[in-house]
């Protein structure tokens, strides 16, 4: 799974779980809201950096805390900055 398609369904689910309207979500990110329909629902659409650092400040939550990420479930992140893993 690459890091796009894992930050889109762990986006989509904490939307989901916490009765989030995208178009809300959207304008607090400063994403147009077409822009951000494409983000979630186009599987060829990529995110940006920038996009995903005005959801995170939308959201409240960092990138780690959307992706749920830790050492052993996700290949994109270590929580140990000696091990880290870049990938592109």
């Amino acid at each position: 799974m690459t890091f796009d398609e894992q930050f889109k369904i762990e986006l989509k689910r904490y939307m989901q779980d916490n009765f989030i309207n995208p178009n809300i979500l959207a304008s607090k990110a400063g994403i147009n809201k077409h822009v951000f329909t494409e983000i979630l629902n186009n599987t060829s659409r990529k995110v940006y950096g920038d996009e995903v650092a005005g959801i995170c400040n939308a959201t409240g939550l960092t990138l780690k805390e959307i992706l749920k990420l830790n050492k052993k479930d996700n290949p994109y992140v270590s929580m140990n900055k000696s091990s880290a893993v870049h990938r592109t």
